[in-house]
């Protein structure tokens, strides 16, 4: 929070940060659901992409997929065996999920300070 007053007070705030706060997301998982946009994936292929390791990767994919915000799909090899793929949800439906949760803070705040103000002195 405090990182974020400091980009609003530079004028430095981006896109990137209002998703990451809006959604409870950190700056690897936006880099991440990003990467799988582009199309479905494993997990070494996002580590190779984003130069990370792979256990972190899974921590992001984890968390993304908690969220709403991807999703794993079993894949089966030929000769046996499998493999997980995963996909980026929908852009439409994460800028919904953006949307909503910066409508509901806009609300808090609007009541604040015009109910909850008062209430404070």
């Amino acid at each position: 929070m405090e990182e974020m007053r400091a980009q609003i007070a530079a004028g430095k705030l981006e896109a990137t940060d209002i998703i990451k706060c809006a959604l409870g997301i950190r700056e690897l998982e936006v880099k991440t659901y990003f990467a799988l946009l582009e199309r479905p994936m494993q997990v070494q292929e996002i580590a190779d992409k984003l130069q990370r390791n792979r256990s972190t990767i899974q921590r992001s994919l984890t968390n993304l997929i908690s969220k709403g915000l991807a999703t794993r799909r079993t894949r089966s090899i030929p000769r046996g065996g499998y493999y997980y793929e995963y996909e980026a949800a929908p852009s439409s439906e994460v800028k919904k999920m953006v949307r909503a949760a910066l409508d509901q803070w806009y609300e808090k705040m609007v009541y604040f300070l015009e109910e909850g103000w008062k209430k404070t002195k």
